[in-house]
């Protein structure tokens, strides 16, 4: 009984996940965190997420408000299409990661979130090559932030009570995309750097591990961010080579002089790492004829700019 159970619930999701759109369905999932974020700030008295309604709504309404303004200024400014949900997607992402705002600190919240919002829009049609973006928008503009006005995310989604809720939207994400080798690989290269670390530094490695798990944006980066299609390369084996890269450089205690690595620089670093590997860029094609060749069956001719090279599979 319980078996088969468990099977149509399977069945349910299954459905779902392949009847969605991946954009659409990363917009439900993250949709999902901040909706049950509203619920348990309801309820910090209790030790959950421990800021109150007003104070999640200031930061959804802010960084919702700006991410749409921008990116409604440079799409008429370059004369470009606008993908919506992919403003939702990177406004949410951000709203995950930038902690909202607490008594005292208003100033350093708007200073954070307006800054990280408006870079994020503006990488999308400025840091671009053949209108194809080359890093995660988010991940870069707290990279910019965090060098110029010393101000860093503090991913504080993926921690505590939030984490159960992060994992199973994750997984959704991941089955829809078929990212598992990314995943996996990420998982595993990150963990052993990390728990290396911690054991030539001499700490707990088992509380390293604990703490790795439940305190840090470690799932939500892992499902939410590293997967961006657009930023990751084409192939398994490259996938997996990626998923490595950045797990090793994911390490928050890895550092150059005063620079330590941050989920942020670490995806922006790999970014550069995919790009370098399997270059990507965005095609126009224009109509050029339509051929009926069967009842209800059409070909269609498009013309293009340049030579498309590609490789079959």
């Amino acid at each position: 009984m319980l078996k088969t159970k468990i099977q149509a619930w399977y069945k349910i999701i299954d459905t779902f996940v392949n009847n969605t759109a991946m954009y659409r369905l990363v917009v439900y999932v993250l949709s999902t965190y901040v909706a049950i974020a509203f619920i348990f700030s309801f309820f910090g008295m209790f030790g959950l997420v421990p800021f109150t309604p007003l104070t999640v709504f200031i930061s959804l309404a802010t960084i919702f408000g700006v991410c749409w303004a921008t990116n409604y200024a440079f799409a008429y400014i370059f004369k470009a299409p606008s993908n919506v949900e992919s403003v939702y997607i990177t406004a949410l992402i951000l709203f995950c990661i930038i902690t909202p705002p607490s008594e005292g600190n208003y100033n350093a919240y708007f200073s954070l979130a307006v800054s990280a919002s408006v870079l994020a829009m503006a990488t999308k049609y400025i840091v671009a090559f053949r209108k194809k973006h080359i890093f995660n928008p988010a991940a870069l503009a707290l990279v910019i932030t965090a060098l110029t006005i010393h101000q860093s995310a503090s991913w504080w989604i993926g921690r505590g009570d939030m984490m159960v809720f992060v994992v199973l939207g994750g997984l959704l994400v991941a089955k829809k995309i078929r990212r598992w080798d990314l995943v996996l690989s990420f998982i595993a290269s990150a963990l052993v750097t990390i728990l290396t670390i911690s054991f030539f530094k001499g700490t707990d490695v088992l509380a390293t591990f604990a703490t790795t798990f439940s305190d840090t944006a470690f799932f939500f980066f892992a499902f939410i961010m590293l997967t961006e299609p657009l930023t990751t390369p084409p192939t398994k084996k490259l996938r997996i080579l990626y998923g490595v890269l950045v797990g090793f450089l994911f390490a928050p205690n890895l550092h150059i002089g005063t620079l330590y690595s941050t989920p942020e620089l670490a995806l922006v670093l790999g970014n550069i790492f995919s790009y370098a590997l399997s270059p990507k860029e965005r095609f126009i094609l224009k109509l050029k004829e339509k051929i009926r060749v069967a009842n209800n069956t059409f070909e269609y001719v498009f013309d293009v700019v340049r030579k498309i090279q590609f490789s079959a599979g």
